[in-house]
């Protein structure tokens, strides 16, 4: 779980950001890990905020030739439903 103020917040574009090597979990984990939520597994983390946490998944991965440039996140339908306020939200992080 990674606490949102690891994260800058885009108002406009309601996107999360960061780069890859800001974010850390101890080494306990890699980065994206599996997500299990409503019977499937997803490759994802939670983002714990002020009041409640959200769990976001891979929703895209960008590439020029074979190097990753940035992971795209979406939150579950499940923590839509949990938290209307993460409807539209993103969180992109960029490799560097």
């Amino acid at each position: 779980m990674f606490d949102a103020t690891m994260f800058d917040f885009d108002r406009d574009s309601l996107t999360f950001i960061a780069e890859a090597s800001t974010l850390t979990l101890g080494g306990r984990k890699p980065l994206l890990h599996e997500i299990r939520e409503d019977f499937c597994t997803d490759l994802g983390f939670m983002l714990k905020g002020k009041k409640s946490s959200v769990c976001y998944v891979l929703a895209k991965v960008k590439m020029h030739e074979d190097e990753i440039l940035s992971w795209t996140l979406e939150p579950t339908v499940k923590s839509v439903r949990q938290v209307p306020a993460a409807a539209g939200t993103k969180i992109v992080i960029f490799n560097d």
